[in-house]
């Protein structure tokens, strides 16, 4: 996995670098978004087991560079930044620590690779997916424990993994943009106690997002 995503970490780099090199060669567009979103989940995984938690409504920014291929399909290449957003509290035991109350705050970072295919040559209705790399860009654990041992939480080691999208928009003859788009981003990050455990534990964050921006012409 490691592997596959330095690879496609590498292809994207390219394809924006050629993209903007030669923008009047490719009859490029840049797409610039801001959305809500909503309805979302955060897993975390470790050993067989998991905890499942609500994700609060957050806001996001996303930047996408297309290359038409026909007159009903483009392809490019994008990113998006998340604004932190928190998890609903969670309770839990923990042997050494007795009982504590957490919620987390996050947000993730994809680049990836996008492919849109529009209903017709006209535009208008489209349909689209993505697919790439995303970073945990930052988690921070907010916790209130019975013995007062806060201090010694640690979060370290964040990392990213695999991030897709699907989903469907519209484009309007002036060049506005609306979408909708269910995404699911993976990642990792170790959490311990000082001086007692550390844990290794895989996140899952998944949530639709709906879009507005503006398509401009380069």
């Amino acid at each position: 996995m490691v592997i596959w995503c330095k690879n496609m970490l590498k292809k994207i780099f390219l394809f924006f670098a050629l993209a903007i090199l030669f923008p009047a060669l490719c009859n490029a567009e840049l797409n610039l978004k801001t959305g809500v979103d909503i309805l979302g989940k955060l897993n975390f995984m470790r050993e067989g087991s998991g905890i499942s938690v609500n994700a609060n409504t957050g806001f996001s920014f996303c930047g996408e560079y297309f290359i038409p291929v026909s007159q009903t399909m483009k392809i490019g290449a994008g990113t998006e930044y998340q604004l932190p957003r928190e998890s609903s509290k969670m309770a839990q035991s923990i042997e050494v620590l007795g009982k504590i109350e957490s919620y987390y705050e996050f947000n993730y970072m994809p680049v990836y690779f996008s492919a849109q295919i529009n209903a017709n040559k006209d535009y208008g209705l489209y349909f689209k997916g993505n697919l790439g790399y995303c970073i945990l860009h930052d988690v921070a654990d907010n916790i209130n424990i019975n013995n007062n041992s806060s201090k010694n939480i640690f979060i370290r080691n964040a990392s990213g993994g695999l991030y897709f999208a699907v989903g469907g928009g519209y484009e309007f003859d002036s060049g506005i943009i609306i979408d909708i788009l269910y995404s699911y981003y993976s990642g990792s990050f170790d959490y311990g106690l000082e001086g007692y455990f550390t844990t290794k534990f895989e996140s899952v964050y998944k949530k639709f997002g709906l879009n507005i921006g503006y398509k401009f012409k380069i």
